[in-house]
């Protein structure tokens, strides 16, 4: 189910590219950074998930949205991360979503 990258590279573009397209509302956004900021204790199936990203015992929105997507390949340089971040202002608003690693040097 998650190991056709394609795939699941083409559904992190289109969850990307709707994100964006909401967060466009600055209520929204604040709204999804507060999404993002919240965290629930993550045990048991939930960490031992292969897709779902927990951090530190906790899962958040990103990690849940990028449990659906699927993790980066072994051959990445970021293997076993999810397909999609978020950047995020001083004062917790979503500025935009991108692929993981898109805007690394």
């Amino acid at each position: 189910m998650f190991d056709d990258y394609r795939e699941n590279a083409r559904l992190a573009d289109e969850l990307i590219e709707r994100l964006n397209r909401l967060i466009g509302d600055a209520d929204v956004a604040e709204l999804v950074g507060k999404l993002i900021a919240t965290r629930a204790d993550a045990g048991g199936a939930i960490a031992d998930h292969p897709t779902i990203q927990v951090c530190d015992g906790t899962v958040g929105f990103l990690g849940l949205l990028n449990g659906i997507v699927g993790v980066l390949p072994e051959y990445s340089d970021r293997a076993g991360w999810g397909f999609i971040s978020a950047e995020i202002d001083e004062a917790g608003r979503v500025l935009r979503f991108v692929r993981t690693g898109e805007d690394d040097d």
